[in-house]
């Protein structure tokens, strides 16, 4: 537990805070958002999607890259892709980050390897931290997404503060599934 503390504590110590920012100015700007995952991290991507469009920012995900690819062949220079990959080695994700930056789109790649291909492609990083190559020496990749999902939650948190109508868009998400509940 306490190498998990590690990593959240590291992950979130470590982001540029004047970079942070500009992230944000870019998501608030954004007509879209797009989450692009593949394996593992598409819950974190789909996550990221949904708790976005609850804020009124307009963001897709889907677990079929073929259709995250296919979404970016559609945006244009006022939209931003967020790619999560834990390697930052995926094809599948740097043919998405090359086709949106081709497009004029601002990437941002959030992996746990700064040197990474995605991460030095993309023009913004946030690294997130992962420790368990230290206990599974035998593996090449890493299991965790709490680092990738902590990335997450913060922007969520950090547009969510600084959006004027977020808590109004919030709300009325919640009040139209309230008839779902028990």
């Amino acid at each position: 537990m306490s190498n998990k503390y590690e990593e959240l504590k590291q992950t979130l110590s470590n982001i540029n805070v004047k970079e942070l920012a500009e992230i944000i100015k870019c998501i608030q700007n954004a007509r879209m958002v797009i989450f692009a995952a593949l394996g593992n991290t598409i819950p974190i991507a789909l996550d990221g999607a949904y708790k976005f469009n609850e804020l009124g920012i307009i963001a897709f995900s889907s677990p079929i890259w073929e259709n995250q690819l296919a979404v970016v062949h559609t945006i244009s220079k006022e939209d931003v892709v967020i790619a999560i990959s834990s390697s930052g080695e995926s094809k599948n994700l740097l043919t998405i980050a090359d086709t949106a930056m081709e497009k004029g789109a601002t990437v941002i790649a959030i992996t746990n390897y700064a040197k990474s291909s995605l991460a030095l492609k993309c023009k913004y990083h946030i690294n997130a931290v992962s420790r368990e190559r230290l206990f599974f020496k035998e593996f090449s990749f890493t299991f965790t997404r709490l680092a990738a999902m902590a990335v997450i939650e913060t922007l969520f948190f950090l547009l969510a503060s600084s959006k004027a109508d977020s808590h109004n868009c919030i709300n009325a998400h919640e009040q139209s599934i309230a008839d779902d509940k028990i």
